[in-house]
């Protein structure tokens, strides 16, 4: 459950509106993907095997693994019924680091997560939360919609168009962002203002762009930390992720704009 804008937005909101939609575009995603670069081979002789003889010799699952995963499984269980119990997104994750540090339950020890900790992300994550704290509270924010709002010629234009535009330069202008978070923690105050500027609710923007932004970096190779893991195996060339990554963003700009006519207009989201 978090706030925007005034709104909130619960782990049901992202799922009522986001879910059929992304199913759509994750079939779609594997289909082409695999039309672009066939497999060398459908299956791998002796692959389940292999895999098998792996797990007998991990052994069984340990207490502190069970551990581990009660708390995830607690975690997660907060997230989603936060709209119930009140309790936001960042309260459950205090919740559950709290639970892996305590004495004899826990499973982390701090001079081991001070050792392998990446500071830099989060210094870059705070960095960008700081950003777009100062956009909100400078009023830079509100004249970057306003700018864009009218350079754009959204004046008078439909919730639709206004929702379908910001869903496609949420999509493509990543290609001058590393990483989704910072993307989103800087564009969020603005597509807030944004919605404002538009007199819409706030959620009717910050929930498409943020599901575009989040849920498709597939343009470039440094889009997301994933893609940079795929990227640094050494398989794939730099050119390859906009092979595929343009047309599949699209495909979703796309898909989730016909969603927007229809589905989420049918459940009042704008």
């Amino acid at each position: 459950m978090q706030r925007v804008g005034g709104a909130t937005i619960t782990y049901f909101d992202w799922f009522k509106y986001g879910f059929p939609p992304a199913l759509i575009v994750t079939f779609l995603t594997w289909w082409y993907i695999r039309k672009v670069y066939k497999p060398e081979r459908e299956t791998i002789l002796g692959g389940a095997e292999h895999v098998r003889a792996e797990l007998d010799k991990m052994g069984k699952v340990s207490g502190a693994e069970m551990r581990t995963l009660s708390v995830f499984i607690l975690v997660v269980a907060l997230w989603m019924t936060g709209s119930l119990t009140k309790i936001d997104a960042t309260v459950a994750c205090l919740v559950g680091v709290t639970l892996l540090f305590l004495p004899k339950f826990g499973v982390l020890k701090w001079k081991d997560t001070n050792r392998d900790s990446a500071y830099h992300i989060l210094i870059i994550n705070g960095g960008g939360l700081t950003a777009g704290e100062l956009l909100l509270r400078t009023g830079a924010a509100k004249w970057l919609a306003v700018s864009v709002f009218g350079a754009l010629g959204l004046v008078g234009k439909s919730s639709i168009v206004i929702v379908v535009v910001v869903m496609f330069i949420c999509q493509f202008v990543r290609i001058g962002f590393m990483g989704t978070t910072g993307l989103a923690v800087i564009f969020m105050p603005v597509i807030v203002s944004l919605a404002a500027a538009a007199k819409m609710p706030a959620a009717a923007l910050a929930l498409p762009a943020g599901m575009i932004i989040a849920g498709f970096p597939l343009l470039m190779f440094y889009s997301t930390i994933p893609n940079l893991l795929v990227y640094g195996t050494g398989y794939l060339k730099m050119q390859d992720f906009p092979k595929v990554g343009f047309v599949l963003c699209l495909a979703a700009v796309i898909i989730f704009s016909l969603f927007a006519m229809t589905y989420w207009h049918w459940l009042g989201l704008f």
